[in-house]
């Protein structure tokens, strides 16, 4: 049935048939990802909300996630008849948002808490990986609110929290789903009912670490007799009582998902989901052997977020590049002028970033500026002692400096050579000092517009003929200034 459903997987859109994503591997101690699944995942555009449900097997977990999906039971996640569990593992089923089709919901159908002959550690790191990923948490026990259950929940809330953190931004919802509930409420509302059943503490814990606490009832869907018919049933052959109850409960699941949606796409889910299954099965760091290693989800979005403007950053900074390069030569205030600018687009693609905190912005910035100039103290003796300055010794910008500056020291020779060629073929008198006078101020003035480049070139001395010949000498050189500090 299983591999039915694979091949059943629409890879041209949104897929026709659930499909597992994450399957444990032969010793049943772990999950792996399934390659094609997660290849798919990533090629999803837009908003993803995760809709997830755990419990215990042969609950009907299956049965809710089909009527999310459509409320149709003929098709889906696997409903099973025999006292051996259908699902292993994390099966995923796509579909729009009934009432936005802009955001697209993730429905995610697990493997039974209380599989037999499976490590206990496994049921745990399964249903923190559903925890993790999930905007709408759906925790489903049977009959009534139990000990075992609170305890369980309990255990799940200790993992939520170490992942959580306090941080409000990016909490999920929480529903407690009670299936075949006959008994009647003391406590007037659902939620009030189960609030009751927790002590202080769970409570408490409960209700910080998500953003919105419920509890439903949802009466059997049909009579016993008919429970194992339930994949033949189709939704107008439900129970009035169960089908009442079950359109509350639909509703409010899509509504929080349509006003709490974190803003994440399907390569940014599959780049969590990878990184949770290394955090939590990590031979020597994983959930198994300490919980709080794991990190946030809030975290690495906000690592995938700042990867990806950091990258935009630098491309805009190198694509800044080949104009600076058309000004060459030039001198130290234009070449200064122009990579300020660079620089400033580039940290604007970082800022534009509404996914980075400040301090997670700053940070980008800092490794922004470290990519395009790389800069080294250095001790210089002078007759008054030693002097710290700070010199550009890598980056971008490095490069960009050296080639302005053999293009200076470029411009300088041409100039020469067409001054010493034009002065050799120079007559005498007020005609040479005119013409000499001509090309050293063009040459000083070329010098000068480079300040800072290659240093101040200046007059030193036009000399006389010294031999019998008919040519004169232009003397000149780079006369040294005081160190004055550029900043870049």
């Amino acid at each position: 049935r299983y591999q039915r459903r694979v091949r059943g997987w629409d890879w041209s859109g949104m897929e026709v048939r659930p499909v597992r994503i994450l399957k444990p591997d032969d010793t049943r101690t772990k999950l792996v990802a399934n390659p094609d699944a997660m290849a798919y995942l990533k090629t999803i555009e837009g908003s993803i909300a995760v809709v997830s449900i755990i419990g215990c097997q042969r609950g009907g977990k299956s049965t809710i996630m089909n009527l999310l999906h459509g409320r149709d039971l003929k098709s889906g996640f696997g409903i099973g008849h025999s006292m051996d569990a259908c699902t292993d593992g994390l099966w995923m089923w796509l579909r729009q948002h009934p009432r936005n089709p802009e955001i697209k919901v993730l429905l995610l159908d697990t493997e039974g808490l209380d599989a037999p002959h499976v490590e206990q550690s496994y049921n745990w790191a399964l249903s923190a990986m559903t925890l993790l990923i999930s905007d709408v948490f759906i925790y489903q026990t049977r009959g009534m609110i139990d000990k075992a259950a609170v305890e369980r929940l309990d255990l799940i809330m200790q993992i939520g929290s170490q992942v959580r953190g306090g941080n409000p931004q990016g909490k999920s919802s929480f529903l407690w789903l009670i299936r075949d509930q006959h008994l009647e409420m003391t406590k007037g509302l659902p939620k009030d009912e189960m609030l009751s059943k927790l002590d202080n503490t769970a409570a408490a814990s409960l209700q910080r670490l998500f953003e919105r606490v419920e509890c439903a009832f949802l009466p059997r869907p049909v009579p016993d007799s008919e429970l194992g018919l339930m994949d033949q049933k189709e939704y107008d052959e439900l129970s009035p009582d169960f089908k009442d109850e079950y359109v509350l409960l639909e509703r409010m699941v899509f509504e929080w998902v349509q006003y709490q949606l974190v803003a994440r796409t399907g390569p940014d889910l599959a780049a969590i989901m990878e990184h949770y299954m290394d955090a939590i099965w990590d031979s020597e760091h994983g959930l198994v052997k300490e919980i709080s290693a794991i990190p946030a989800q809030s975290d690495i979005l906000e690592k995938i977020a700042a990867e990806r403007a950091l990258q935009a950053a630098v491309a805009i900074y190198r694509n800044s590049e080949q104009q600076i390069k058309e000004t060459f030569p030039t001198s130290c205030e234009q070449f200064h002028r122009l990579h300020k600018q660079a620089c400033q687009r580039a940290e604007a693609a970082i800022q534009a970033e509404a996914m980075l905190s400040p301090r997670e912005k700053e940070h980008c910035r800092q490794e922004l500026l470290a990519e395009v100039a790389v800069w080294e103290d250095k001790w210089i003796p002078t007759e008054h002692g030693l002097v710290r300055t700070t010199v550009l010794t890598g980056g971008r910008l490095a490069e960009l400096w050296q080639a302005n500056e053999r293009a200076c020291h470029a411009a300088l020779r041409d100039k020469y050579e067409l001054l010493v060629v034009g002065l050799s073929h120079g007559g005498s008198g007020a005609e040479f000092d005119q013409k000499s006078g001509v090309a050293l101020r063009e040459l000083e003035e070329l010098g000068e517009g480079m300040v800072g480049t290659i240093g101040r070139l200046s007059l030193i001395h036009i000399s006389e003929p010294t031999r019998l010949l008919s040519i004169s000498y232009a003397v000149f050189c780079l006369k040294k200034k005081k160190k004055q500090t550029q900043s870049l």
